[in-house]
């Protein structure tokens, strides 16, 4: 696989690129990183085990709980991941309404107090809990009624630790709001194989065919595509640039792959294990992965058949991961019979994960200049 990116445009928030030149699964695991399994800074309340926040005073008329979901979906700007692994930042709310009209608490009354104990300040918290850029106003948490006689307004006193978190966790924590992609269109093959409908409707008046250009466009000319190329949609929350969503998700399945290659070289039976299938098939064998699935799994998998069906080394080559909740996915390959077994898994398997590494550091140092890239050249054999 040869990675091209081009035609990079950002408009009114969105990024769009095109990715072409390598297999689905490759778009896929860009897409999937992206809205599952990029790290950020997080107000963690759930589950009630592991909540950071606390609640010293509520007399509001929404509950804990609902005031600390409310939280956790807040994103949080301009906090390094590093700082929270460091120090311990929280947030602290302490606000009470003593006027006579209906108040709330929103970001802007919010503060974060930094691992030295100082206050963050006002142009800091600017950059944390920035207001809408078209509003102009701040994220509303919880609504303060007023005092009214001897009856004292609502009140609202809490702390919360900051930590860090992915959506695969808590979708509160995610970080892109938009990340999709479909196949380029072939505009040309397309208009040809309208004519081609076209004809079959001779009979059928202006309008008709208007009606059924419209109606045929919306499913039948998505059949017609450029192989191998894709365009994509992404706009982030705001945590993170959208460019840098695309150099994190790559960061991540590289990590995921080096991660990979270790435990099969160092055979460690708790990650990867590789064995003789029950199967009918000559000389097969299962690659069991255990904390993965579709985003490590269909890539390997589609690297391994590009590499080796054609030339006959393997007879055959699939995925499965068995159970949403099943912590494991399985590759299962045929050897061809005349080669050695075992041996041959491991050497295919260094080959592939070198060939995937290519490819992520490719497509992530397109967007980030100066970029390392741990690639290990391995020989294919």
């Amino acid at each position: 696989m040869n990675p091209m990116i081009k035609d990079i445009k950002t408009d009114n928030g969105y990024l769009t690129f095109n990715l072409s030149g390598v297999d689905v699964s490759v778009a896929n695991a860009i897409r999937r990183i992206i809205l599952s399994e990029i790290e950020t800074v997080v107000f963690r309340t759930a589950p009630h085990a592991r909540s950071l926040a606390k609640i010293k005073t509520n007399t509001t008329r929404l509950n804990n709980e609902l005031i600390k979901q409310r939280l956790s979906c807040i994103p949080i700007h301009g906090i390094n991941i590093e700082n929270i692994k460091t120090g311990e930042y929280y947030l602290k709310i302490n606000k009470t309404n003593t006027s006579s009209e209906v108040d709330y608490i929103t970001t802007e009354d919010f503060e974060i107090i930094k691992g030295d104990d100082t206050a963050m300040s006002k142009k800091e918290l600017g950059t944390v809990f920035p207001p809408n850029p078209i509003t102009k106003s701040f994220i509303d948490l919880v609504r303060l009624r007023p005092k009214i006689g001897n009856v004292d307004g609502d009140s609202l006193i809490l702390t919360c630790k900051l930590d860090i978190g992915s959506a695969k966790e808590d979708s509160s924590f995610n970080v892109a709001s938009t990340c999709s992609y479909i196949n380029t269109p072939d505009l040309e093959k397309a208009q040809g194989a309208w004519k081609e409908e076209k004809n079959k409707h001779l009979d059928a008046s202006e309008t008709e065919l208007a009606f059924m250009k419209r109606d045929w466009g919306f499913l039948n000319s998505k059949r017609h595509f450029t192989p191998r190329s894709f365009d994509f949609t992404i706009q982030s929350i705001g945590q993170y640039t959208n460019k840098e969503l695309i150099e994190k998700s790559c960061d991540v399945m590289l990590v995921k792959l080096a991660d990979l290659q270790k435990n099969v070289n160092e055979k460690n039976e708790t990650k990867v294990i590789i064995r003789n299938a029950d199967t009918t098939i000559d000389n097969a064998f299962d690659i069991l992965m255990y904390g993965e699935g579709y985003t490590l799994g269909k890539v390997i998998e589609c690297l391994l058949f590009e590499s080796y069906y054609d030339d006959g080394s393997i007879t055959y080559c699939g995925f499965v991961k068995p159970h949403p909740h099943d912590d494991m996915c399985k590759i299962r390959i045929g050897i061809n019979p005349e080669i050695e077994g075992m041996d041959t898994v491991y050497t295919m398997l260094n080959y592939v994960i070198g060939e995937a590494l290519k490819i992520f550091t490719s497509i992530r140092d397109k967007f980030k200049e100066g970029a390392t890239a741990p690639i290990i050249n391995i020989t294919k054999k």
